[in-house]
């Protein structure tokens, strides 16, 4: 222990059955709004780890958010196919003859951002990062309304 750890807030982690291990990252005391973070979430669909980002109650995640990360990975094939003409529309700005032959080798998954819901029925504005082989040098992410992708992307890097 250094001499002045004191000073420095300990990590605060909480445990939740479908999240695991959560690092509370921000905490408002007025409010009650946390901010959760999970590094190492194996998605099962994938088989790789990704990060999982989560704005809760002080409690921890919901109820509805279990059931939305549940349903992400149930319906990930279904998803990534809606997901497949908007990043090939937005890459044939650079490459006009662009076309994905084989999602799973060349996008991954690494994150997915989860807003607080307290409702299993509300459709809601969520959003997960993909890195690719087609640019090393940025992230993608793509905003959700329920099951629909938003039209667009975010390029990050």
């Amino acid at each position: 222990m250094g001499l002045f750890s004191f000073l420095l807030p300990q990590p605060f982690y909480i445990g939740d059955a479908v999240f695991g291990r959560l690092r509370r990252e921000e905490y408002d005391r007025h409010t009650g709004q946390t901010w959760f973070i999970t590094e190492a979430l194996l998605f099962a669909p994938t088989g790789r780890r990704i990060g999982c980002y989560l704005d809760t109650p002080e409690t921890g995640p919901t109820a509805a958010q279990q059931v939305l990360y549940r349903h992400i990975e149930q319906q990930y094939d279904t998803l990534i196919a809606k997901l497949i003409p908007l990043i090939e529309d937005e890459f044939r700005n650079w490459q006009p003859d662009f076309c994905i032959a084989d999602f799973g080798a060349e996008f991954w998954l690494t994150g997915i951002s989860i807003p607080e819901l307290q409702h299993p029925s509300t459709e809601p504005a969520w959003d997960w990062t993909f890195e690719t082989i087609h640019d090393a040098n940025h992230m993608f992410t793509f905003y959700m309304n329920g099951d629909t992708p938003l039209p667009g992307m975010q390029m990050d890097g």
